[in-house]
């Protein structure tokens, strides 16, 4: 999977310096100036997400994620210290963090395991200008953890619990909560946080709009 993005040349640059560009946490590429091209102007870069056989591979075990398959859908919004209770988060503070995104999160499940897919798509209704869903294969048909390395991570909150403790320790993190979150695969645009978003529908953009106006009110 290849995803289109605009990056910002930094100043100072001229044609064939080279710069480097985060497109995942912990995962960075060399680009170089093109010709017509300095510091300071905006640049679109066409980058592999995921490779076809990984989407191959994808696929297949969306086949098998079907209801009672022992997968369970995650949100960034359930981990998120910056989001009550009431509005979605699903642990308790000490174990949430800032700025979760489904990238972060599979950085997690990698560390621990277990498979996953992304769905970049995928918006929680509460949360629909943060995209992106992640589908974890939790549980074996027996209930225990498909996870040798977390074998007593068998359910939706400890999974949740482990994975809001986990990022923060993520090496880089530091760093990316100063800049611009890595891309998200399977978001065919860019998510600007207005009501302009073109991830955004007609319908998604009223719904916005009667919140605010209830809010002013």
């Amino acid at each position: 999977m290849r995803r289109n993005i605009e990056v910002k040349i930094p100043d100072g640059l001229k044609p064939g310096d080279k710069f480097t560009v985060s497109v995942a946490l912990n995962k960075r590429i060399n680009v170089e100036v093109p010709r017509g091209f300095r510091g300071g102007q905006k640049l679109q870069l066409n980058v592999e997400l995921q490779k076809p056989e990984e989407l191959a591979q994808i696929q297949k075990l969306l086949a098998e994620a079907g209801e009672g398959s022992g997968w369970v859908c995650l949100y960034a919004l359930y981990i998120d210290s910056d989001v009550s209770r009431e509005k979605g988060r699903k642990v308790s503070l000490e174990c949430s963090c800032k700025k979760p995104t489904v990238v972060l999160m599979a950085e997690v499940l990698n560390r621990h395991g277990f498979k996953y897919v992304i769905e970049g798509n995928k918006r929680h209704p509460r949360d629909f200008l943060r995209p992106g869903r992640i589908r974890v294969h939790l549980k074996n048909a027996d209930g225990t953890s498909t996870s040798t390395i977390s074998p007593s991570i068998n359910t939706r909150k400890k999974l949740l619990r482990l994975i809001g403790k986990s990022i923060p320790q993520l090496p880089g993190y530091d760093q990316y909560l100063k800049e611009k979150p890595p891309p998200i695969p399977g978001i065919d645009k860019d998510i600007n946080t207005n009501h302009g978003s073109p991830a955004l529908t007609s319908a998604e953009k009223k719904r916005l709009k009667r919140r605010d106006r209830k809010k002013k009110k």
